[in-house]
């Protein structure tokens, strides 16, 4: 299975969630993200429950602290 995260491909023999995706990404504090797959913003509390498909294209976003 083949996902897109922030325009990069990413290979699995599996379905994931996407708090599963963010733990092989090495994403381990989640304050400040925030995630759409296929240009819809995902709840927080949906995460876990959250399995990726075939060719989604997933936006990861992270607040930054600075001006």
């Amino acid at each position: 299975m083949n996902i897109y995260v922030n325009g990069n491909t990413h290979s699995t023999d599996a379905e994931f969630t996407i708090i599963q995706l963010l733990k092989k990404i090495e994403i381990l504090d989640v304050k400040g993200v925030a995630i759409a797959v296929n240009e819809e913003i995902i709840p927080k509390n949906e995460w876990e429950i959250f399995f990726l498909k075939e060719n989604d294209k997933v936006l990861i976003i992270t607040a930054t602290k600075g001006g």
